[in-house]
């Protein structure tokens, strides 16, 4: 099943925890994720879940990533198979909610590639490494920023890679949905060979998946919106369908196209005009992607041995959307209003007109994404007095991708063929193969209106080029210090020294500003940091009354940045057994994060977000005014400005530009943990784990909120900041009666204080000799107590159990996440079940600031539509193991659950946190030689 041999491995992980002889019966010294220390015993005060080899293989699904987020401590965010508008086929992992950034990923204990898609998020992309390389999965629970330096703020998921493998393995998965559609592969090499002074294991993997169409699922075949003039929802897809021309005061000309007809004097698209533009949007991206790996060491003297790793891949995706659409009212440029077309014999209308076009003839927008990714790792390892470890390791990782949108037009382009004067002003317009249009109307006359020339002229294909890289280098000791009559009194001391360096590169007309799409600027920059770190193990007690053991941890850092200046980050940890069946455990440190390169110098990206101008007269994108300010608080500056009293914001939403901020600070924040083990001597078969967890981080880097910053300049700071250098110089206008421009939103570090806290609770049964075979049950849950502050739904509101498209792109925090495992072994047949729960969620629309989607607000009990139920998913697993080979068939899904609708990236669903696929098969091979 799913993760049930991941479950067997948290029982592993649970019983080394309270030093039982799980782990404890072999005497070499193992080193647990989130200390440096090695322990022959396993004994820690850190929560930890291990998901192995079994439990990916046994999935049914290609994606590291979308196996990971089936732990109930993995958060939904992030980029997924089912994400289209981000990610570039990256698959990355969030702990907590606190978002991928947060989250620290490893191989082996060093740090991973970081990449960057087309909107400038970062992370660290999972999906690039080779599924039969991993052994196992390590998952820490709890803040890591003194044992591994800055980023693992929520905890650490750390890849440990097979190492001593002998022989030949090749696997093979194939999976297809009920639907016929979205089939996937995966197929691996695996060998291996060893020698008495050391070993070779070498992966070879390639995993394809096909796309999944939006209509071909019905709940998502017409995206449902939400607005002000009907309940629950006003429209399906979208405004723009056939073209508008347009008067600049918004009143139509004509429309072509039969979209329902012309629409008479002001018309904002009735529902029988829409386009419904998921017939040509994708719901889940095709990827095909390759990786090879390797791991070797050697023994040079018996002193002395060297280790290497490398993992090179490649990753290609696909998806398409809708063709975009060219707004009336939409800025086009750095200067531009609208797509003008002055009167001329082009124009035969006798005034200025604007153009609302979708140019479906040509197709999509196909858009593709590449990345290539090297990590490299080599060092020595060696002992001194045979009871001290030292260690030097080097790595250098780096990420090179590319991401491409077809058929994107022009716009400064396509405003000169529909402008005369200017087509001649331009000596490639003015040539033969191109020239103006001769007249609008025909323009829109035929299939494809464009002549091959013009078409040539006015598409291009964007492109974004990144390239991350990331060297590391660092030394360690450790070993007894004395020992004591608890134990040995343990230490590690090491250094360690990380430069970062990113790069993304658009293409010009991109950054010019002229493309139909979000302009988005170039990124580029570094930093180094050289950090010191110290841990130190100490047992007070072992075998006395009420203390079968009583040990603290202590662990410390200082990191000295290149552009921050130094930090100091500390933890406490504490392990009490009060006897043999129960061990307590407890953590107590300083969290760090360190702004990465996007966050720093990221030059911007245009987007269009909804925002209210104080200085509107009527309501956004109505065009009707009241004749007067609606915002009387801001009408004295308004009135300053010049706006006049029949001004109404042409449309709900306002670009901007999101960029980074090179004064940003490191976020700095607490975290404490403290939770029990629990294995009943009078009931063997049972292990239980109980941790709370809080995480508060007082200088998180957000958004700034720009609806506050309007509001702040219009009504309080007044007309006086609006000049040159002036605090309010970015929400200025161009003329005084056109809309803000400018309007730029940088990262800062938030004043207030984001803070989450939960609990998890495992338990796991383990029953021999039930009937003709052995039963093992196993659940993992997470309750989420609170998600309060700006990394989550806004400062001052509590966000568990929410779920909200109008915020961050869409966010969800369901107050219980839960999996529940049911095994049941045979001789050489397995037969697994798994369900996944998540609680309800309510859909805030109305009650959270600076949303806009009123329409909930009518009949909240409309359709069901204001929230999202229960939910179940429920797996099922066959599996026969032969003594050289195993065959796994397996459905995911199994009752087809559709996903609840939420109003999140018009697919009527979150895919973050719902199936989107529906009921699938797969079948696994496996042999070994």
């Amino acid at each position: 099943m799913s993760l049930l041999r991941g479950a067997s491995a948290i029982v592993a992980a649970a019983a080394a925890m309270t030093g039982s002889p799980a782990l404890a019966q072999d005497d070499e010294a193992i080193v647990v994720t989130g200390s440096r220390i090695a322990r022959t015993d396993a004994n820690s005060a850190l929560p930890l879940t291990v998901v192995d080899s079994e439990a990916i293989a046994d999935a049914g699904i290609i994606g590291i990533g979308e196996i990971l987020r089936q732990d109930p401590a993995v958060s939904g965010g992030g980029f997924g198979q089912s994400n289209i508008l981000s990610g570039g086929g990256a698959q990355v992992v969030d702990l907590r909610n606190l978002g991928s950034n947060r989250t620290l990923v490893l191989i082996d204990g060093q740090r991973y590639s970081l990449f960057t898609d087309s909107l400038q998020n970062e992370g660290q992309d999972l999906g690039l490494l080779p599924a039969s390389m991993i052994e196992r999965v390590e998952i820490l629970r709890d803040g890591a920023s003194t044992a591994y330096g800055a980023d693992a703020v929520a905890g650490v998921v750390n890849f440990i890679m097979r190492d001593n493998f002998q022989g030949f393995d090749v696997s093979g998965l194939y999976g297809i949905s009920d639907r016929g559609d979205g089939e996937q592969m995966r197929i691996s090499f695996l060998a291996g060979a060893a020698s008495d002074r050391g070993n070779v294991t070498v992966a070879l993997e390639y995993v394809n998946r096909d796309t999944i169409e939006q209509p071909s699922r019905d709940w998502a075949a017409n995206p449902l919106g939400a607005g002000a003039n009907a309940a629950p929802f006003a429209s399906i897809g979208s405004a723009i369908g056939g073209p508008q021309l347009r008067r600049p005061n918004n009143t139509l000309v004509e429309a072509f196209g039969n979209f329902g007809g012309v629409c008479p004097g002001a018309c904002g698209g009735t529902a029988t005009q829409r386009y419904n533009y998921a017939n040509n949007q994708d719901l889940v991206q095709a990827l095909e992607g390759y990786s090879i790996a390797l791991n070797a060491d050697y023994e040079i003297t018996n002193n002395l041995d060297w280790h290497g790793s490398a993992i090179y891949g490649q990753r290609f995706s696909a998806y398409s959307l809708a063709a975009n659409p060219i707004q009336a009212n939409a800025p086009t440029g750095p200067y531009l209003s609208g797509l003008i077309i002055r009167p001329s014999a082009s124009n035969p209308y006798g005034e200025n007109l604007s153009l609302t076009w979708r140019p479906v003839a040509y197709g999509e927008r196909d858009q593709t994404a590449q990345a290539g990714q090297l990590w490299v790792s080599t060092g020595l390892t060696g002992t001194i007095a045979e009871n001290y470890t030292w260690d030097f390791t080097a790595t250098h990782s780096e990420v090179n991708g590319n991401q491409q949108t077809e058929v994107l037009p022009n716009v400064v382009r396509l405003a000169r063929i529909l402008n005369p004067a200017d087509c001649l002003a331009d000596p490639v317009c003015a040539s033969p193969s191109i020239g103006a249009v001769a007249n609008i109307r025909n323009l829109f006359s035929g299939a494809t209106p464009l002549t091959q020339g013009q078409y040539n002229y006015v598409f291009y294909t964007q492109s974004t080029n990144t390239r991350f890289i990331t060297d590391n280098i660092q030394a360690s000791i450790s070993g007894p210090i004395l020992t004591l009559p608890a134990g040995d009194l343990a230490f590690a001391l090491g250094a360690e020294y990380r430069e970062e360096y990113g790069k993304a590169t658009p293409d010009s007309v991109t950054t010019s500003g002229e493309s139909v799409s979000n302009a988005t600027f170039p990124t580029e920059g570094s930093y180094d940091v050289l950090e010191f770190f110290a841990e130190v193990d100490i047992p007070l007690l072992r075998g006395a009354p009420l203390a079968e053991e009583l040990t603290v941890n202590l662990q410390g850092r200082h990191s000295d940045f290149s552009n921050f200046g130094s930090a100091e980050t500390w933890k406490v940890g504490l392990v009490w057994a009060p006897f043999a069946d129960l061990r307590i455990r407890a953590n107590m440190g300083t969290s760090f994060r360190a702004p990465n390169v996007t966050e720093l110098y990221s030059l911007g990206t245009q987007s269009f977000v909804g925002l209210t101008d104080p200085c509107t007269t009527g309501a956004p994108g109505s065009g009707v005014s009241t004749g007067a300010y609606l915002d009387t608080a801001a009408a004295a500056t308004c009135a300053g400005l010049g706006v006049p009293l029949n001004y109404v914001q042409p449309a709900a939403q306002l670009r901007i530009l999101a960029g980074g901020n090179q004064n940003l600070q490191p976020e700095e924040g607490e975290t404490y943990t403290i939770g029990m083990v629990y294995q009943p001597s009078f009931f063997t078969p049972l292990t239980m784990t109980l941790d709370y967890w809080h995480i508060e981080l007082d200088s998180a880097i957000i958004g700034q909120g720009l609806q506050v910053f309007l509001n702040n300049c219009y009504r309080t700071i007044g007309i006086g900041a609006f000049g040159p250098g002036g605090l309010c110089e970015r929400l200025g206008r161009r003329t005084a009666g056109g809309v803000p421009t400018d309007l730029s939103s940088i990262l800062i570090n938030s004043t207030g204080v984001s803070e989450t806290s939960g609990v998890d609770f495992t338990f796991t049964l383990n029953f021999d000799n039930v009937g003709p075979g052995d039963l093992r049950i196993g659940s993992r849950s997470t309750w989420l107590e609170n998600a309060n502050g700006g990394l989550f739904l806004g400062a001052g509101f509590d966000g568990t159990g929410y779920l909200d498209g109008n915020i961050n792109g869409g966010s969800g925090f369901p107050e219980w996440r839960s999996v529940l495992d049911i095994d049941y072994e045979v001789g050489p047949w397995a037969f697994s079940w798994q369900t996944r729960f998540q609680s309800s969620l309510y859909d805030p629309n109305c009650a959270t600031p600076g949303t806009t989607a009123t329409a909930f607000c009518t009949n909240p009990n409309a359709l069901g539509y204001n929230g999202a139920p229960d939910y179940y998913l429920h797996d099922a697993r066959i599996r026969f193991s032969g003594d050289t080979y195993s065959l796994t068939f397996g459905v995911n899904n199994v009752a087809d659950e559709d996903p609840p609708y939420a109003i999140v990236t018009g697919t009527n669903t979150y895919p973050a946190l719902f199936d989107v696929v529906g009921r699938s098969y797969f079948i696994g091979v496996n042999a070994r030689f």
